[in-house]
């Protein structure tokens, strides 16, 4: 009811053949959900990531390859060779859809990550943009600028991630090709976020000496937006 991006598609599968270093790589992901339109001839999407926990988008994350989920998504999208739809499509956004409401607030549903900052175009995407009723924090201010605390992405920034993704799968096909597998696991806010989900822990080699202290930034200019 609430955005003219009322078309679906669930479980997007994207394969993408790359050629790196005379080795051919198939890049491939599922995209849980896009809502898209086509509008006088151009195409808007959004994409959005279903989760059932409390996660949330960290840019800060990004420059270790780590968080890398949504902006993945935005560079299966940009270089999809079989549905050429979303290639130059206007992405109005990149979301979590926290899809479990375990504190009886129905506000804790709503969709929390970036919107494009694109005033002539967001109504597309939320035509109550100006207090939103499904984006987390997005707002519109009694000056007629976003409020301080909406997320806010360009359409550069969308590009930038997008190089940012090919860079790091670069990274990864040539320590592939290198057979080079270092253990380096990160440490980010007091938490070791590389090891807690690995089954594999226990008989690991690594050692404390191994650890990759990354810095932790609150705020950060790339992706605005107070907390």
């Amino acid at each position: 009811d609430y955005t003219s991006l009322n078309e679906k598609i669930f479980e997007k599968k994207i394969e993408i053949n790359k050629e790196y270093k005379d080795y051919n790589f198939v890049i491939k992901g599922f995209i849980d959900k896009l809502i898209y339109k086509e509008i006088d001839n151009i195409f808007y999407s959004a994409i959005i990531d279903m989760k059932t926990g409390t996660d949330k988008i960290d840019p800060s994350l990004f420059e270790h390859g780590l968080g890398l989920q949504l902006p993945f998504y935005i560079y299966l999208l940009k270089n999809d060779l079989n549905d050429t739809r979303f290639n130059n499509s206007k992405i109005l956004g990149i979301y979590i859809h926290n899809i479990l409401n375990k504190v009886n607030d129905e506000s804790t549903l709503k969709l929390n990550g970036y919107t494009v900052n694109d005033l002539e175009n967001i109504s597309k995407l939320d035509n109550t943009y100006t207090k939103s009723s499904f984006i987390k924090s997005l707002a519109i201010g009694k000056d007629g600028n976003f409020g301080r605390y909406s997320k806010l992405i360009s359409n550069e920034e969308i590009d930038s991630l997008s190089i940012l993704v090919e860079e790091k799968i670069n990274e990864l096909m040539n320590n592939i090709i290198e057979g080079k597998f270092d253990i380096n696991p990160k440490f980010y806010d007091k938490e070791n976020i590389s090891c807690k989900f690995c089954k594999f822990q226990d008989i690991c080699y690594m050692k404390d000496t191994n650890l990759k202290y990354l810095t932790k930034v609150d705020n950060l200019d790339f992706l605005g937006g107070e907390e």
